[in-house]
This record gives C-alpha cells, sequence and structure tokens, in this order.
C-alpha cells in the first residue's frame, strides 16, 4: 500500500531543504509536491486525495443500501406495490440506494478536507509551504519522516490507494 506523507514548514527555504535532502535518500522529485500558502484553501480548491471523499463514499453506500433495503421490504410487504416477492424487490432497491448514497458520498466528501490532515491545522499561516511525499516502502516513509523532522516540520502520515 502506498503512503503520503504531508509536511508543513514555516518557509519554502525548509520545504526545498527537506526535498533536496530527500532526493540524496533516493526519493524521486516526481514522487514530491509543494503547495505555498497564502491563505486556506477553500474545499472546492481541495485536490480529491486531500478530500474526505473516500470515508464519504463508504458511508452513503452503507447507509444507501440499509434505507434502500428497508424501503424495498415496505413497497413489497405493506404496501403490495411491486409484483415482484419481498426478496427480489428489496434487493434491487438496496442496490438504488447504495448507488445513490455513493453518489451523495462523493460530491459531499470531496468538499471537506481529509480529518488526518487536522494536525497540520490545514490553515496555513502566509508563507507556510505544504510538502507532500508518496512512498510505498515502509523503509522510505521511515527516511522521509526522518528528513521532515530534520526540517522542523509538522507531518501527518495518511494511508493512500
Amino acid at each position: 500500500m502506498k503512503h503520503v506523507l504531508y509536511a508543513q514548514f514555516p518557509s519554502r527555504d525548509d520545504a526545498s531543504a527537506a526535498l533536496r535532502d530527500l532526493a540524496t535518500e533516493g526519493v524521486s522529485r516526481g514522487r514530491c509536491r509543494i503547495v505555498v500558502g497564502e491563505r486556506p484553501p477553500r474545499p472546492s480548491e481541495l485536490d480529491v486525495a486531500l478530500s474526505d471523499a473516500r470515508r464519504a463514499v463508504a458511508f452513503g453506500a452503507i447507509m444507501g443500501t440499509v434505507v434502500g433495503a428497508a424501503f424495498g421490504v415496505v413497497l413489497a410487504g405493506p404496501l403490495q406495490v411491486t409484483p415482484m416477492g419481498t426478496v427480489a424487490t428489496s434487493f434491487l432497491t438496496a442496490l438504488a440506494g447504495c448507488g445513490v448514497g455513493s453518489l451523495g458520498g462523493v460530491l459531499s466528501g470531496s468538499m471537506s478536507a481529509d480529518r488526518t490532515l487536522d494536525p497540520l491545522g490545514f490553515a496555513m499561516e502566509p508563507g507556510a509551504v505544504m510538502a507532500s511525499v508518496e512512498v510505498e516502502a515502509l523503509t522510505v516513509e521511515e527516511r522521509v519522516e526522518r528528513v521532515f523532522l530534520a526540517h522542523g516540520a509538522n507531518q501527518v502520515r495518511r494511508s493512500f490507494v
């Protein structure tokens, strides 16, 4: 599983120095990003990878499935609106509910920051710099953390698919 490590540096010079040191640790420059903060990012400006969409999709799918199945039981049982049986109606409405819930989840989740970024404050002060590094191996992740700490950064680790 890949991980993305985020770090907030007090200045661009600190972030640049950290990324130069990462190159000596064997981390490819193509896996690094720097964002200079002039103000906190608006929810609409968040990259989907920085949003809470994954958690919200899962929650929406589960809730949609449950509500859809319950709706199907009511439609086929007491209301007798469908010619199909209770199981078939519940299955189809649960499937529809899962789809609608997933869509609602991705729309709502993509408009809020991932909760694992909260320790960084995600409200960058003017001049602060956010850097991210994508790593695949635990040993590389430890080296990145060591370099980030050596350059005075706050950091958070986040799973990434």
